[in-house]
């Protein structure tokens, strides 16, 4: 499942974060035997990148939260015109009979200014084999862009896999609106967003678009029964 996380959050997040590059690395193993183990099964997982590392410095923050099973990772990469930066971020659900589900997320922005992250994300569960196996479409809905307008006032919008843009270009380049899913540092709901693609490159259309929408915000509940997410409350903007 491919969404687009924008940096609204990410690019206010970042400066405080790399200032406080003296306290980049959190640990509390001895919390929580089960949480301990967030850190050993990212470790072993085979779909990270391969420049992503638990090992702290000044352009590699990483957080650990062993109490609630997450971890996230911010990496900057520094080239001759641009600081690229990459947001990992890795948790575990657990299901009412004990198995345990893994979301990895990926949010990538490319450095040029243009406010776009490309964001992807992918739900897995360890197979008794031990290969993982990606469960994303079994476990996470697919957000359409009408959920967030209602049936009242629904426009006709093209909804692919909740993105919308007016012409292929748009697409290629990032513009336009789409559902970007926010994991929580605590708890087990995901956030699904409506948001521009881009944040600098907010064509009319579109700004009106965002505008007319009845919710800004969805909520993705954890049925630990069923081992999947359900669409819960709407928030309005």
């Amino acid at each position: 499942m491919k969404s687009y996380k924008f940096s609204q959050n990410l690019k206010t997040m970042l400066p405080s974060l790399f200032k406080a590059a003296s306290v980049l690395l959190m640990f509390a193993f001895a919390h929580s035997v089960s949480a301990q183990n967030i850190a050993n099964f990212f470790e072993k997982f085979p779909h990270k990148q391969d420049n992503v590392s638990l090992t702290a410095s000044p352009t590699n923050l990483v957080m650990i939260d062993t109490q609630h099973n997450y971890i996230r990772v911010t990496s900057a990469m520094k080239t001759e015109t641009t600081v690229q930066t990459t947001t990992t971020v890795f948790m575990m659900f657990t299901n009412a009979e004990g198995t345990q589900h893994f979301a990895y997320q990926t949010a990538e922005d490319n450095g040029k200014g243009n406010g776009c992250i490309k964001s992807v994300t992918k739900m897995y569960v360890i197979q008794d084999d031990g290969e993982w196996k990606d469960v994303t479409t079994q476990l996470i809905p697919s957000v359409r862009l009408s959920e967030f307008y209602g049936k009242k006032n629904s426009p006709n919008l093209m909804d692919v896999n909740g993105v919308i843009s007016s012409t292929r270009e748009h697409n290629r380049d990032g513009i336009g609106l789409g559902v970007a899913l926010e994991f929580p540092p605590q708890g087990t709901t995901i956030l699904a967003r409506l948001l521009p693609r881009c944040e600098t490159v907010v064509l009319p259309e579109y700004t009106q678009l965002l505008a007319d929408c009845k919710f800004k915000t969805i909520e993705l509940l954890w049925d630990a029964k069923n081992s999947w997410f359900i669409i819960g409350k709407k928030f309005e903007k």
